[in-house]
């Protein structure tokens, strides 16, 4: 038994891309399954889906994602029903399971987490999840963006490792939790790490590795092109590519990032940097298609995890069926990649290797171990017998007067209103305590999109600029700031310049409600 599902990758480059452009993609992607039976499920990881100012300031993303989202759900004569969508800044993840089979109603748990690793500590960079349990399986699939330009690998290898850390799976908050503290919902609720034991992990996106080649020193560079052609054909560069030497590591400790993944052989040109469509989609050559100014590379990426203990069955190991580019969309300088991927449903992945949990461990990176989720089965199940074990005292408690009734009754209704009176205290304070958090947000994010749009000018005119904008927007609110900080007026500024999260490292996690002042008790 198992379940086929079609990830599709492409960076969007900010545009608003039409309805049938998709799905004319899309259905390229699906008439290569040979069975031509349409995938179970559906993962888009959109990049740059949206320009920077919609995506941050402005919160605009529903007219870029929409078109994606109508190609899916009218793909197929049965349809697509959405699932869930994740982001993070302008990156999207979009899960779709087949409407027509009803294999909706076998999916359970879904559970969706982000972190961001841009300028700024903004979400320019990021990478957002979607966890969920179909059929008795987990799966994750995780959408991504990551540090760009070339020479740049070991930011991306740390963009991988912070995903790895920080990507934490919470579980539902009981009823009255959502007063208290963050750091203590932490601790009352379920958290699964992003490496788990019996879960299928599947990543895509613009990873942005690129082919480490020399530029070139020939006649071509006069011509405007900074690198050399290959001799016969793109594929020659693969092992010249970043990426590939990441994963293909002869031994798991010599790898920098992506311990356990494994990606389909690639038997597709490059799909980035694409120039700028010529009239209608042409260009001169296979070659001249690509813009001179950078190394043509294979930016967009399918990987999927497959470090489980030698001894689980290979039949419940992820095989890919398909794995190749859309060369046919315009409207970017990425061309999109998709993968079909067969998931096994009849067993479990089984627990992660050893070897690769030791080596998670020794870079800082938790795992959710087969023992982990088995106490937490333990302690559900105890909560059960509990809660039965104080049912069947209530019933066998012996019969109070009607006294001993009206006393209790009247003690409820004063418990009643006391609380009604706390929580709705502790629900304004939240509401002020958010205001001021989203203020803060935004203010991050407009700082980030100047920093974004003037990453080209030379450093001392962006250092001006950025300066100006900085003071300005301080002087009208520094006391906000410096209030919700907890620090004096002369830190904020150096807060508001270069990041909150540096100056005031508990800013994301000092959302605690105060105790609300005593209430004279009704009666």
């Amino acid at each position: 038994m198992s379940a086929t599902a079609l990830v599709f990758t492409y960076n969007c480059n900010r545009r608003v891309h039409s309805y049938g452009s998709i799905r004319s993609a899309l259905l390229e992607a699906v008439d290569t399954i040979s069975d031509s039976t349409p995938p179970l499920f559906i993962f888009l990881s959109l990049q740059e889906l949206t320009p920077v100012h919609d995506a941050f300031y402005f919160d605009n993303s529903e007219q870029y994602l929409a078109p994606f989202v109508q190609a899916v759900i009218s793909l197929t004569d049965g349809g697509y029903k959405q699932v869930v969508v994740s982001s993070v800044g302008p990156t999207f993840g979009a899960l779709f399971v087949a409407a027509d089979r009803d294999d909706e109603f076998k999916i359970s748990d879904i559970r969706t987490s982000a972190v961001s690793f841009g300028a700024m500590s903004t979400a320019l960079k990021g990478v957002c999840a979607i966890r969920l349990t179909f059929e008795g399986v987990e799966l994750t699939f995780v959408a991504a963006h990551f540090a760009a330009h070339s020479g740049k690998r070991h930011v991306r290898d740390s963009n991988f490792v912070n995903a790895a850390r920080k990507l934490a799976f919470f579980g539902e908050l009981s009823p009255g939790d959502e007063y208290t503290s963050f750091a203590q919902n932490d601790e009352q609720r379920d958290r699964d790490f992003f490496y788990k034991d019996n879960c299928h992990l599947i990543f895509a996106g613009d990873l942005n590795y690129r082919v480490d080649v020399q530029e070139s020193t020939t006649t071509v560079a006069s011509k405007g092109w900074t690198w050399p052609f290959p001799e016969s054909s793109f594929l020659e560069w693969l092992p010249d590519d970043e990426l590939s030497t990441v994963i293909s590591a002869d031994k798991p400790e010599e790898a920098t990032a992506f311990w356990g993944f494994k990606e389909a052989d690639i038997t597709f040109d490059p799909t980035f940097k694409i120039k700028r469509p010529l009239k209608n989609g042409a260009v001169e050559s296979d070659f001249q298609a690509y813009s001179s100014s950078r190394v043509p590379s294979w930016c967009d990426r399918v990987l999927y995890f497959d470090g489980f203990e030698d001894d689980s069955s290979s039949a419940s190991s992820i095989s890919v069926l398909k794995y190749s580019s859309i060369p046919s969309v315009a409207g970017s300088d990425h061309f999109p990649v998709y993968a079909i991927l067969e998931i096994p449903l009849a067993t479990t992945p089984g627990p992660i290797s050893s070897v690769i949990g030791d080596l998670l461990a020794t870079k800082g990176i938790a795992t959710t171990t087969e023992d982990e989720i088995t106490n937490s089965m333990h302690d559900e199940q105890q909560k059960e017998r509990e809660a039965e074990t104080e049912t069947d005292a209530d019933a066998n408690a012996p019969s109070l007067s009607s006294e001993q009734l009206e006393q209790a009754e009247q003690k409820k209704r004063q418990l009643r209103a006391l609380y009604k009176i706390t929580t709705d205290q502790m629900s304004a304070q939240t509401s002020h305590r958010y205001a001021r958090m989203g203020k803060l947000r935004k203010l991050e994010s407009l700082i980030g999109f100047f920093n974004y749009y003037f990453a080209t000018v030379p450093g001392f005119l962006w250092l001006i600029t950025y300066l100006v904008i900085s003071l300005a927007l301080y002087l009208q609110i520094k006391d906000p700031i410096a209030e919700f900080l907890h620090v004096n007026k002369g830190t904020s500024i150096l807060a508001l310049i270069f990041g909150v999260d540096r100056i005031a490292p508990r800013y994301r996690r000092h959302y605690s409600i105060a105790q609300p002042e005593p209430t004279t008790l009704p009666v």
